[in-house]
């Protein structure tokens, strides 16, 4: 009988080493780990969807993108092309865009024109500046008279 009880008890210690988990708990653990795949899955639906929702919008950045570089490009063009007739135009008659005298006088037109370009950006910066420091200056010079009825500023 002893000798039953130890082979039973072997037993019931070689199934808790070859199963450690009771049935019931692998069947909670499978039930979590099925509804966190489920939740995973869902949110990544939510995503998708908010993704989609979002991609008109991407598309018509992407083309107003391209269109303001075409027209970048276009606006380009064309200031290279009026320079070039302008050193046409100079010298009378049609000239050869690899001759040297119409490289040099086209260089000195871009160089004319970037610093005209460059003169009116540095006139609008000053304008805001000053238009920035204008609005702040004025709530700032606020008049106060003091008991004698004298005005002063601050």
């Amino acid at each position: 009988m002893l000798y039953i009880l130890q082979e039973l008890e072997d037993a019931k210690e070689y199934e808790s080493v070859k199963y450690p988990y009771t049935i019931p708990q692998i069947v909670a653990e499978t039930k979590v780990r099925r509804e966190e795949k489920e939740r995973m899955r869902h949110q990544r639906q939510e995503d998708i969807v908010k993704k989609m929702l979002k991609l008109e919008q991407w598309k018509q950045e992407l083309h107003a993108r391209i269109q303001k570089k075409e027209s970048e490009a276009m606006e380009a063009k064309t200031r290279k092309d009026r320079l070039i007739e302008e050193v046409r135009r100079h010298f009378g008659y049609t000239v050869d865009p690899k001759d040297s005298r119409f490289k040099e006088l086209l260089e000195k037109k871009e160089k004319e024109q970037k610093k005209a370009m460059k003169d009116a950006r540095k006139k609008a910066r000053e304008d805001e500046f000053l238009k920035k420091l204008l609005s702040k200056k004025a709530p700032s010079e606020q008049i106060q008279e003091d008991a004698t009825g004298n005005t002063e500023k601050n």
